[in-house]
């Protein structure tokens, strides 16, 4: 029974003397690194091929409205005006500039507001997408095996 008592004595001083290496590990790898969030990524293209394709694709819509742009709006004016539209003449899109210019300023402020909704409120978004597809996937079971 003696011999019982000294090795759980034995067992709990290496215990501790197991638990006190340990810390003083962590304490010295906290001292000595310091910590970065995340790691630099090397500057490559990572998808050259759809940026190409982004490319040919930007560059033959600027191409085709360079080439077709006024005359497919005289053929679409004349078709929906059924008047004949000179396209030479003197237009004043002031107004359409102005309208324009406060529409993307409102959009970009729509936007900033939103990202920033959305930025705070992404945990209980992410908790009410998972219920929801938990809802509606009850609902399609049920649904299926009544018209069944």
């Amino acid at each position: 029974m003696h011999n019982r008592a000294s090795d759980r004595s034995r067992d709990q001083d290496n215990l501790n003397s197991d638990w006190k290496r340990f810390h003083m590990d962590e304490q010295l790898v906290q001292s000595t690194v310091t910590w970065e969030k995340g790691e630099k990524q090397p500057n490559a293209f990572k998808d050259p091929i759809f940026a190409i394709v982004f490319l040919t694709h930007v560059g033959t819509i600027i191409t085709l409205a360079a080439l077709y742009g006024m005359d497919g709006v005289k053929d679409y004016a004349d078709r929906t005006t059924g008047e004949d539209i000179n396209i030479n003449e003197d237009v004043d899109y002031t107004d359409v500039f102005y309208s324009a210019g406060a529409l993307g300023c409102l959009s970009f402020v729509l936007s900033s507001v939103m990202l920033s909704v959305l930025t705070i409120s992404a945990p209980f978004l992410i908790k009410i997408s998972l219920l929801f597809s938990v809802v509606m996937s009850a609902f399609i079971v049920f649904f299926f095996h009544l018209v069944r």
